[in-house]
């Protein structure tokens, strides 16, 4: 029964809003789907799981890695690698990784923004009902008028409605892939930590993640990931 009413509401919200409703609740149902994907994507890298002096220890030690970050770190740490092929390991991991989170946040964003754009289109359709219910005049301008009124409203509202929630889950998967990129330069980090025989108690403190104004491009900067801009001016 509940379902039934709920199908029937969305028949008569398609029907109040004009054509542009069909489109609006399928570019709703591809953005919330891509988002959600896009945040399951990012979960699954499974550097959120893992506290930093666990994966630290597994640097030293990668056969006792687990899980998803383990997996990577066995990959960095082969044996018989050096600095050199590990730091290379490093960059291959990332570059596997960040171009495909990047792919699927401008997909998502893109499905996101397309929704106010599609309820602006509904409520120029609707205005343009309404001052042709003026223009024409006679006993049934009213019903026009508040026809083309109600449209107006309905389908900015969708689509706002729509483009707000999935704005926020962008926002939320961007900064997810943002300390994936952190996570990764600390690892690298501390892979030239261990190459370079420091000792135990020193390599139990990663290098912490960029805070305030501290950017992550800086941060590879300073790793040597990235050319200094004042050496290159």
């Amino acid at each position: 029964m509940e379902n039934e009413k709920t199908f029937m509401w969305a028949i008569e919200l398609i029907m109040t809003g004009g054509w542009t409703m069909v489109p609006l609740f399928l570019v709703g149902i591809s953005a919330y789907v891509g988002a959600f994907k896009l945040l399951r994507f990012v979960s699954e890298m499974g550097h959120r799981d893992v506290d930093d002096a666990t994966w630290a220890k597994w640097i030293q030690q990668p056969e006792s890695s687990e899980g998803e970050t383990g997996r990577m770190i066995r990959y960095i740490m082969a044996k018989d690698g050096d600095e050199c092929s590990a730091r290379s390991r490093c960059f291959e991991v990332k570059n596997m990784r960040v171009p495909e989170m990047d792919r699927r946040i401008g997909m998502a964003t893109v499905w996101v923004s397309v929704a106010p754009l599609l309820g602006l289109l509904g409520t120029v359709l609707g205005m343009i009902k309404t001052f042709n219910g003026l223009s024409a005049g006679g006993n049934s301008a009213m019903d026009v008028i508040a026809s083309g009124i109600s449209e107006a409203l309905v389908t900015t509202e969708m689509g706002l409605l729509i483009a707000i929630p999935g704005y926020v889950l962008v926002a939320i998967a961007r900064a997810r892939k943002n300390e994936f990129v952190a996570f990764m330069a600390r690892i690298e980090s501390c892979v030239v930590q261990h190459f370079g025989g420091l000792s135990s108690h020193e390599f139990e403190e990663p290098v912490k993640p960029p805070r305030g104004k501290q950017t992550v491009e800086r941060f590879e900067e300073v790793l040597g990931l990235k050319p200094s801009t004042t050496a290159s001016a």
